[in-house]
């Protein structure tokens, strides 16, 4: 009886050690998995333009950049080269962050201060882009140096940064900034 006893007790333990060793693997390969896919995702990140705007926005509301890629002032900015950047609004500078598709290069941008008709002034602290670890970046007084406003839809004040979004008198609500050549240029270093 104590020989069955001992053997009983050696094959609970056996089998213990064997599920436990099962369990380990499969937590090692899903740890390698969440790695190799957190080290794809830091790749693509990298090898695209990321714009980031720093910004103290207290409102709810999605911003948009617009990108062009042909070095013409003319052509004008299309949906199907922009992206959006929601986020909530608070009393905190937030980074607002758009990853521009792997392939696209932008030569000029388009800034769009959101949709929220009830928008309060939106405080710009920094502007940043960043192309394969090269980057540009400049403060809220250095913002106006490269993008101007539509004075219809927005009012800046070049020294603090401080934005006014501008409901027009036929309702239409579109407070947007254009990269002004000084940016573009910067633009061009960081894709050579």
């Amino acid at each position: 009886i104590c020989k069955k006893t001992n053997n009983i007790k050696k094959m609970k333990t056996i089998k213990t050690l064997l599920i436990l060793a099962f369990a380990l693997t499969i937590s090692s390969c899903k740890n390698d998995e969440k790695t190799t896919t957190e080290s794809s995702n830091e790749v693509e990140v990298k090898s695209t333009f990321k714009i980031t705007l720093n910004a103290i926005v207290k409102k709810d509301d999605s911003f948009q950049i617009y990108y062009r890629e042909d070095n013409n002032a003319e052509s004008p900015f299309t949906e199907d080269q922009s992206l959006y950047s929601g986020f909530k609004g608070s009393d905190a500078s937030q980074d607002i962050v758009f990853n521009l598709p792997e392939d696209a290069i932008p030569t000029s941008l388009r800034f769009d201060f959101g949709t929220n008709k009830d928008q309060s002034e939106i405080v710009i602290n920094s502007f940043k882009v960043e192309y394969l670890g090269k980057k540009f970046e400049t403060n809220s007084s250095g913002f106006s140096n490269y993008f101007r406003p539509d004075e219809a839809f927005v009012k800046i004040d070049k020294q603090t940064g401080r934005v006014t979004p501008i409901t027009a008198k036929d309702g239409n609500y579109d407070p947007m900034f254009y990269s002004m050549e000084s940016l573009d240029v910067e633009l061009m270093k960081l894709s050579k």
